[in-house]
């Protein structure tokens, strides 16, 4: 009868091997959930960044626009492209997240085209596009603005397509 309680007691102090190892396979998977959390969320930030810059370079496209009269918007023969610039400060460095040749580093091949289409005599619309690939995964991107002028000056921006 002794010899029975004495094992009881032993087996109730600690824990079997079976219940270490599914207690390690529990910890493992949870491991491996969060770290691979981690990854997507960093993409899903690297991404709203690259984003962010281009709707950046559209809004500064739009301004240039702005500029203009209505003579020399319908003067503009279309496409008009081009480059996407470096993104510096007012002091002329680099914002973090440019490499040394001026360019967000994330983006490669980034171009944008202007095209002005009249629907009406008095209205022009300008659709203005951004494509690039990302570095880190070669995937094409775009980023589309489309806004409406009239003779009187630039109307709301519609809203941003993303296909």
């Amino acid at each position: 009868m002794q010899t029975l309680s004495r094992r009881t007691t032993a087996r109730e102090g600690g824990f079997t091997l079976v219940e270490v190892m599914v207690a390690t396979l529990i910890g493992a998977m949870t491991l491996v959930g969060a770290l691979t959390m981690v990854s997507y969320q960093s993409r899903l930030i690297q991404h709203t960044q690259e984003r962010i810059y281009v709707n950046q370079v559209l809004e500064s496209r739009i301004e240039e626009m702005r500029d203009m009269t209505w003579e020399e918007l319908s003067a503009l023969t279309t496409p008009l492209t081009f480059v996407v610039r470096p993104a510096t400060t007012i002091e002329g460095n680099l914002i973090q997240g440019v490499d040394e040749t001026g360019y967000y580093r994330d983006l490669t091949n980034a171009q944008g085209v202007v095209n002005i289409t009249w629907p009406q005599t008095t209205l022009m619309q300008v659709e203005l596009l951004v494509t690039w690939r990302t570095k880190r995964d070669g995937r094409a991107n775009h980023l589309r603005l489309v806004l409406y002028i009239t003779e009187q000056g630039l109307s709301r921006p519609g809203p941003i397509y993303r296909d």
